[in-house]
């Protein structure tokens, strides 16, 4: 996905801020308040939307690509920031446009309107979206729940048929073995059935054993690479 416009890149961060409280909400428990602040934020920012439609296809001066997946909340979160700031210098520029064109005459059609009524400084339209980024940021997310988000991530992202030769480590070694290598990913005696388990080796030891491949995506036991 794209955005090219203010509107677009609105919409895209409202849908995000939502997205970004559920899973915090998910981790956390329902007790946690980020959903309610992030509803509350994704809401002003909608409002601000609707209050200048003659903004929405402003097109931004760097268009943003979205991931198919953040890797991680913070992530996400600064991407929503990267957008909004986009959203404020697209909306500046085309106010400085709008009020230099109109030393010689008004022009028509084009987002002008509050070109002529305030200032950079003094525009609700920016010192809304402006408020919302800062509210963002101030947002704190406890690192418990950085960490579960990641681990569901992680087992998404995770094929087992793309396990071997993957180095891991052991976030409680034992014996010295620390860092394993995937040596075999053991296919399933009735064909077609899913990959259940891999063979995963110590560099120290050499010892190898056979875990369930979906344990390497619980981030209490493991860390992908050797760290």
């Amino acid at each position: 996905m794209r955005i090219d416009t203010v509107g677009d890149g609105i919409a895209w961060s409202c849908e995000s801020l939502i997205q970004l409280g559920a899973a915090v909400q998910t981790a956390a428990g329902k007790k946690d308040k980020t959903l309610s602040t992030l509803e509350r934020i994704a809401n002003s920012l909608w409002q601000c939307k609707a209050s200048r439609p003659e903004y929405q296809s402003v097109v931004l001066g760097q268009p943003f690509s979205v991931p198919k997946r953040f890797p991680s909340i913070e992530s996400q979160r600064t991407a929503v920031g990267t957008v909004l700031h986009r959203v404020v210098t697209a909306v500046k520029d085309e106010m400085r446009a709008t009020y230099q064109a109109s030393t010689t005459s008004r022009p028509r059609g084009r987002a002008s309107d509050e070109s002529f009524e305030w200032s950079l400084e003094e525009s609700p339209f920016i010192a809304s979206v402006t408020e919302a980024i800062n509210r963002i940021e101030e947002v704190e997310i406890a690192p418990g729940v950085e960490v579960a988000f990641r681990a569901r991530s992680a087992s998404h992202a995770l094929s087992p048929k793309k396990l071997l030769h993957t180095k891991w480590t052991a976030v409680n070694p034992q014996e010295k073995e620390k860092h394993f290598v995937v040596t075999a990913v053991i296919e399933p005696e009735l064909p077609g059935s899913p990959v259940v388990s891999v063979e995963i080796e110590a560099v120290y030891s050499k010892h190898a054993r056979i875990i369930g491949w979906r344990e390497l995506t619980d981030v209490v036991q493991w860390r992908r690479g050797w760290v």
